[in-house]
């Protein structure tokens, strides 16, 4: 693509690399982001955390190599350490990691049952809070091996909760569950003390209209909506 002249083709156009989700370090020096490029015998797009300098020297650093990509770095508070989301060998469903943004080797810190969808350092960097989709519940595994698999429309939802992971003891707890809502977007109050969130009453799109704001107080798992629907 030298000559100015030339038209680039489609697959051209693909294999550009995309760069998202940048996250400015606590103090302002390096930025961390994701970057996708195309794999084609995958037939996928595979993201990498890649770290730059924000005085642009020396040349941005690809810090993930893992085959099935990782994604949504996001960075302690301390700026210790970055965090991001990866599925690896031997994971069953992607999962938590961190590293240093010198190098070495990433540390798994979460161990969900299914895929971890999104995930905040609580204010303090002691803890995180993350999404994940409740796991098929016994009587959804006995009704498949009986009928094989089939979904009941408007019945059959598979609902996302909040659940907190304590560091550095790395123990799971979850924070809401039951299928009276599905947890989207959530914040950590600036005290770390709570949680708010987004759910609608279930994983519809057509229920967009429908969402409420939740507060939770994470220590007793008070929970009140703050808003009503809509």
């Amino acid at each position: 693509m030298e000559n100015s002249a030339h038209i680039p083709t489609i697959q051209e156009l693909i294999d550009l690399p995309t760069l998202e989700s940048a996250q400015i370090s606590p103090d302002g020096r390096f930025v961390a982001y994701e970057q996708a490029q195309p794999d084609w015998e995958k037939d996928s797009y595979i993201s990498q955390i890649w770290l730059v300098n924000c005085e642009g020297e020396p040349e941005p650093r690809q810090l993930t190599f893992t085959a099935q990509g990782s994604r949504q770095p996001r960075w302690s508070p301390d700026g210790r350490f970055l965090a991001f989301i990866s599925r690896r060998e031997d994971d069953e469903a992607s999962q938590i990691y961190r590293l240093a943004p010198s190098g070495g080797e990433a540390e798994r810190l979460s161990k969900a049952q299914t895929n971890v969808r999104q995930f905040r350092w609580a204010p303090d960097g002691q803890s995180l809070a993350f999404t994940a989709v409740d796991p098929e519940s016994e009587a959804d595994k006995e009704r498949e091996k009986t009928f094989g698999k089939y979904l009941v429309e408007d019945e059959d939802f598979r609902f996302t909760h909040l659940w907190q992971l304590t560091l550095p003891d790395k123990k799971q707890r979850k924070l809401t569950g039951g299928k009276f809502f599905t947890v989207s977007q959530f914040c950590w109050s600036p005290d770390g003390r709570s949680l708010a969130f987004a759910a609608p009453p279930n994983p519809d799109v057509g229920n967009i209209e429908l969402i409420k704001i939740f507060h939770l107080e994470v220590e007793s798992l008070r929970l009140a909506a703050s808003t009503p629907a809509g």
